[in-house]
């Protein structure tokens, strides 16, 4: 099944030259649902006005979690403000401490600000419902090494340059692109560390806004301890952020958090039916036009209308996830149920078995029962890897613990979330025969030598 990627070349020909959008004469305060007032100064409010940031207000946090949480509406431009407004408010915490090591100053916070509010620039509509078609087609790609691209591109350094002569000051593109992907070393890893790390303003933000917008209790965590006690410590030459003994209930909470949100919202079978679906039907509308990386010009509702225009089968798989009309589990796998490991993690690693490899099965199977295409879902996530137990709780000045040798909590719900794991078969017929077939496919074709 062919795979066409493309590339950035044309990214931004679509939107206004940034040279027609005037820089305001003042910063503004917007009022934000988790942080409060927000304040953006002229140069960050002239980028997020810009077109590409403006898209994201069209672009779901959650993807199609609304299907399970009526709630679930916010959009990556509210989590974008979020993690800007988290981001300072740490800069500013680390620079009350006066660390030796470290100068925060006007400069680096402003590269490090504007990464923070550009981190989610090259996200896909809904967001990661089809990130898969890129990251589990081409592994080593996803939004933030795109978006980590797109602030390199023409379109871009228009708007940089506008910034820099019309308020003469000044900042570090390479830079700003290496945070969003969290490249740093040296005495500036701890910055790298703070956009994209184990534990960033990226997952503190999404955590607590996704958890106040689902209605989920489970997303409660002592933000402003975290804030305050986060710190940066000598290690091998570099400066790592890490967080003072302190604050070490606060991280707990944390990943507590991330553990329960994953079982109850980001992993809900429901919504990952639904965004099985969607990812299928952008795969086949797209793919065969043109490449995947033309979804950048589109937003959750541009989307969907090209899928209900779309000669495929796309169409038909639109206007379902259009009444809600969804495929049903015909088949449950904990890993335990797994007697061939190898396969299974050779199967969900999506370098050994792409997505567009996973839908040749799918079709396979189809086949087999006489029904029709993506009537069939086989839902294997990728196994999740421990690296939150690893943050580093500082002892002293040049000692550190990782957080899972001290803290039972937090390395416990690391084990509950890869106990959570789980797979699914979702499928139109939900008969008996029809899921001993599977299973004969699964372990005859695949080798899972299911129990």
């Amino acid at each position: 099944m062919p795979f066409e990627m493309g590339n950035l070349d044309s990214w931004g020909n679509l939107w206004p030259d940034p040279s027609t959008f005037e820089v305001p004469p003042r910063g503004i305060d917007i009022y934000d649902s988790i942080h409060g007032y927000v304040r953006l100064e002229k140069e960050e409010v002239f980028l997020l006005d810009l077109p590409p940031m403006q898209r994201l207000r069209h672009i779901s946090q959650l993807g199609l979690a609304n299907y399970v949480y009526p709630g679930a509406n916010h959009t990556r431009l509210e989590h974008s403000i979020g993690v800007f407004s988290l981001t300072k408010k740490i800069l500013r915490e680390l620079k009350k401490k006066k660390i030796t090591e470290i100068d925060i100053d006007d400069y680096t916070c402003r590269n490090v600000a504007f990464a923070a509010l550009m981190h989610d620039i090259g996200h896909f509509p809904f967001s990661h419902a089809t990130e898969v078609l890129i990251s589990e087609n081409c592994p080593d790609q996803n939004h933030e090494t795109i978006g980590s691209e797109i602030v390199k591109t023409e379109y871009m350094k228009n708007a940089f340059d506008i910034i820099k002569k019309k308020l003469k000051i000044d900042f570090d593109i390479a830079k700003i692109s290496d945070l969003i992907i969290g490249n740093g070393k040296g005495t500036e890893l701890f910055l790298a560390n703070l956009v994209k790390g184990m534990i960033d303003a990226d997952r503190m933000d999404y955590l607590i806004r996704d958890a106040y917008h689902t209605g989920i209790p489970f997303g409660r965590v002592d933000l402003e301890r975290l804030v305050k006690t986060l710190t940066v410590f000598k290690d091998r030459g570099n400066l790592i952020l890490g967080v003072e003994e302190k604050g070490k209930s606060a991280i707990e909470s944390l990943i507590i958090a991330r553990s329960l949100m994953h079982s109850s919202v980001y992993y809900h079978h429901t919504k990952r039916v639904a965004e099985d679906l969607l990812a299928r039907a952008t795969f086949k509308a797209v793919n065969e036009k043109e490449p995947m990386l033309n979804l950048l010009n589109l937003n959750d509702n541009l989307l969907f209308a090209k899928l209900l225009q779309s000669n495929t089968s796309s169409k038909k798989i639109a206007e379902l996830l259009g009444q809600r009309s969804l495929l049903k589990r015909i088949i449950t796998l904990k890993v335990n149920q797994v007697g061939n490991s190898i396969a299974l993690k050779d199967f969900c690693n999506s370098s050994k078995v792409p997505l567009w490899k996973k839908i040749e099965h799918e079709e396979n199977i189809c086949d087999k029962l006489k029904i029709k295409n993506c009537e069939l879902i086989l839902d294997f996530p990728k196994i999740p890897k421990t690296k939150e137990v690893d943050f580093p709780v500082v002892v002293s000045e040049d000692n550190f613990i990782p957080l899972g040798e001290l803290s039972l909590l937090a390395k416990a719900a690391e084990d509950q979330r890869k106990e959570d794991w789980t797979a699914y078969v979702f499928c139109s017929k939900t008969d008996q025969k029809t899921r001993e077939e599977v299973i004969k496919y699964l372990n005859d074709v695949i080798g899972l030598g299911l129990k």
